[in-house]
């Protein structure tokens, strides 16, 4: 009897490794950080009673750029010199936020292809990690502005001292490593 391999199409055998499984893990963080992020932007745009020009702050350069100028131009009276630290301008909000538009696309449109190679070969494994790495640090970088953002805005509290201060780095590690304890 002649036996055949299982064509590629086919995701089998299903297997586990293990830095195959922590991975994954990081990954549905990464996700789920890139579903906060696009959530925040459009939080804070109906905060700012900004009208969106697409469905989503993020789903172009274009859209990007009104929404930092129609948050920028909010009339913030006390909070704009606390604004103008925390971004430091408008130009800089924009960079910020279009970094982690650019992951968030990343992660929604190209971050798994080929995961069924990448995810079972573990010499792969560790350029995996560095790209999730990366699109968590500019998606976590973009969470840590815009929940100050709408703390300010909404006179609701914020984390104060260290807490404040490595949110983002605690949050890239809350993505990435999944065999360590809870980061917060």
């Amino acid at each position: 009897m002649i036996t055949m391999g299982v064509p590629d199409i086919f995701f089998l055998p299903f297997q586990d490794a293990p830095w195959s499984d922590p991975c994954f893990m990081s990954l549905g963080r990464l996700l789920a950080l890139s579903q906060r992020l696009e959530s925040h932007c459009r939080s804070l745009a109906l905060h700012c009673k900004v009208r969106l020009a697409a469905p989503s702050p993020l789903e172009s350069e274009a859209a990007l750029h009104a929404f930092c100028e129609d948050v920028w131009k909010q009339t913030l009276h006390a909070h704009i010199a606390y604004l103008s630290r925390l971004c430091g301008s408008e130009s800089d909000l924009y960079k910020i936020l279009d970094e982690a538009r650019i992951a968030r696309n990343e992660v929604a449109h190209d971050v798994t292809l080929g995961f069924e190679h990448w995810a079972y070969d573990e010499s792969l494994v560790s350029e995996a990690n560095a790209l999730i790495r990366e699109l968590a640090t500019a998606l976590a970088r973009a969470d840590h502005l815009l929940c100050a953002l709408e703390s300010v805005l909404s006179k609701k509290p914020m984390p104060s001292g260290e807490g404040y201060r490595t949110y983002s780095e605690r949050l890239v590690t809350w993505v990435c490593n999944t065999n360590a304890g809870d980061p917060w």
